[in-house]
């Protein structure tokens, strides 16, 4: 039965799907220029990712990007298991935004705590988009 009706909706579905694929396309047919950042196993159990804002002080990771797109991959135990794909100025809009409404924090971590970071809960960040 659920084959049967997947294959009424399949046309639309395909259709559907190249909006998707072209707009992975044309995020790498353009300038080039993407951010890929890499989140350890705590995503999952914090329920968040961290963006790094400022190392040492100096702007860094979002605050210092040229790309125009953001890729935050996840991992668990060692593998990718999915991840998102931003443009980098909504996301800042996003961060900005759940930061003034105290749904997203600042943090310090990495090595002697040199990276300052934003905490963005995923239920959060999904809402202001």
């Amino acid at each position: 039965m659920f084959i049967d009706n997947l294959c009424k909706t399949f046309d639309l579905d395909v259709d559907f799907d190249w909006i998707g694929e072209n707009a992975v396309k044309e995020l790498f047919k353009r300038d080039g220029r993407v951010e890929v950042r890499t989140e350890n196993d705590t995503w999952k159990e914090e329920e968040c990712i961290k963006i790094e804002l400022r190392y040492n002080g100096s702007p860094a990771g979002l605050a210092y990007t040229e790309a125009k797109t953001w890729i935050h991959v996840l991992m668990l135990d060692g593998m990718v298991v999915g991840g998102y794909i931003f443009p980098v100025d909504k996301l800042k809009e996003a961060i900005k935004k759940l930061h003034k409404e105290e749904k997203a924090t600042m943090v310090l971590g990495g090595k002697n705590n040199a990276y300052q970071l934003i905490k963005v809960p995923l239920s959060e960040l999904w809402r202001v988009f």
